[in-house]
């Protein structure tokens, strides 16, 4: 996407849900989540009790 800085520390990161962390890069174009302790699966954050992948996939995609 053209990003040629540096990565944001983790401790830089905007915890936007209990245990999950954005950074952005290029002025929004570009954002990342880390989820705290999750495995290289996305199914316990996806759906059942504990939906907040899902809930930031939906705001995503709702932006213009």
């Amino acid at each position: 996407m053209g990003h040629t800085g540096p990565q944001i520390p983790h401790g830089e990161a905007i915890e936007v849900s209990p245990g999950v962390f954005q950074s952005s890069y290029l002025d929004g174009d570009v954002v990342h989540y880390k989820l705290i302790d999750a495995p290289h699966s996305l199914a316990p954050f996806s759906s059942g009790a504990d939906g907040r992948l899902a809930d930031l996939i939906k705001g995503f995609l709702s932006q213009p």
